[in-house]
């Protein structure tokens, strides 16, 4: 896929891969805090190989939520071990 881009909103990117079957750009910006070009050209790597695959979405302008994930190396289960390590953190320390 390239060049990997950093998660800037942890509980976002988790919120959505549970609550959302398609992203759409603007939920691409809030989990990267990226630009929408950038987002736009993220979702395009998505749908082509979601062409590939044969997967279909409910709107032509959304994105997989799982395939994203796979394809952009987002290990949800990893991710919900750090945000609950983090939260737990921000309990005991009242701060990170």
């Amino acid at each position: 896929m390239g060049k990997r881009i950093a998660i800037r909103n942890l509980k976002e990117a988790v919120k959505l891969y549970y609550s959302k079957p398609e992203l759409e750009t603007q939920d691409i910006m809030r989990v990267f805090g990226c630009s929408s070009s950038t987002a736009r050209r993220l979702k395009n790597q998505v749908q082509r190989e979601q062409i590939e695959r044969g997967i279909l979405t409910f709107s032509s302008s959304n994105i997989n939520t799982r395939l994203a994930f796979e394809l952009w190396g987002i290990d949800v289960d990893q991710a919900e071990k750090n945000l609950f390590k983090l939260q737990r953190l921000i309990e005991k320390t009242g701060s990170i």
